[in-house]
């Protein structure tokens, strides 16, 4: 018998082009003291968290006020 995995959609998250910023993901998870992978999959949508993703828009707006 075979067993297929079944194919899962692609999320769009609003924060997939903060995906692109070097080091963002590992800054937040170090503020927040979480793991990196956690941070990454709040931020491409597979995960929830409001804590995380308040830190990922705050840094965002950090990084592009900057800009």
């Amino acid at each position: 018998m075979s067993t297929k995995r079944a194919r899962t959609k692609s999320t769009t998250s609003p924060l997939s082009r903060a995906l692109e910023y070097r080091g963002l993901l590992t800054r937040v998870a170090r503020q927040l003291d979480l793991d990196r992978t956690h941070v990454s999959r709040v931020a491409r949508g597979q995960r929830t968290s409001s804590r995380v993703l308040r830190a990922l828009l705050a840094e965002v707006r950090r990084i592009e006020k900057a800009a």
